[in-house]
């Protein structure tokens, strides 16, 4: 079975795409197959969700690592662990408990040609969660229509499907097996900015008690 990388992806500021151009050159250190997607919207909202979808519809991989463009590569033995796990039949699973940042001079270090061993380990702050990073089988994956597309701009969308994938499939592991992740300092906005996707957050609250109830809501939506 073959795994992939899915990373949305849209290049609108320069910082961004330094970002991506300097991540994807870790990711040819490795054999897999990594997809970068945009939203295909126009205007200023991100799509993370739309992203993702389009990088699902353009592999035929059948195991599917979400992951973000500021995020360096998971270690070769995260990478085999989860190749293995959901070769084996395992729906889903997380692997870290979080994000540590670079800070933005280290950041710059790394983009202006450092490695990301010479800056030292990440000094910036934690940020996000286990929810951010997700190995899923392919077949999982399109049995849910894959993120939820009512999502757009910033937050949300990945808590949303980590909740639909405990509730769906509870035998999945929700028990990171290392630490941190490290990525790259980038200028972020908060959840709030956005609250048209907490006011979506809210509507899934209601399906938590059996896995029928949550596929049945998830696969009614838009």
């Amino acid at each position: 079975m073959t795994l992939a990388v899915l990373i949305p992806f849209r290049p609108d500021t320069p910082w961004r795409a330094r970002i991506q151009a300097t991540t994807s050159k870790l990711w040819e250190r490795t054999d897999l197959q990594v997809v970068y997607a945009d939203d295909g919207l126009d205007g200023p909202l991100f799509s993370f969700s739309r992203a993702a979808n389009r990088a699902r519809a353009m592999t035929d991989a059948d195991c599917l690592l979400v992951y973000n463009t500021d995020a360096l590569p998971l270690s070769v033995a995260s990478l085999d662990r989860l190749h293995k796990d959901l070769a084996a039949g395992l729906p889903w699973s997380v692997l870290f408990d979080g994000q540590r940042r670079f800070t933005r001079h280290q950041t710059r270090q790394i983009l202006n040609g450092d490695t990301p061993e010479s800056v030292g380990a990440p000094a910036g702050e934690v940020s996000m969660g286990r929810e951010a990073l997700i190995g899923i089988r392919a077949d999982v994956f399109d049995s849910l229509r894959g993120y939820d597309e009512r999502f757009v701009g910033w937050g949300w969308e990945d808590l949303a499907f980590h909740l639909v994938l405990r509730t769906v499939y509870p035998d999945g592991c929700d028990t990171p097996a290392e630490g941190m992740f490290q990525s790259l300092w980038h200028p972020e906005v908060t959840k709030e900015a956005w609250p048209a996707n907490g006011q979506i957050w809210q509507t899934y609250q209601p399906h938590t008690a059996t896995a029928d109830a949550m596929r049945g809501f998830y696969l009614d939506r838009p």
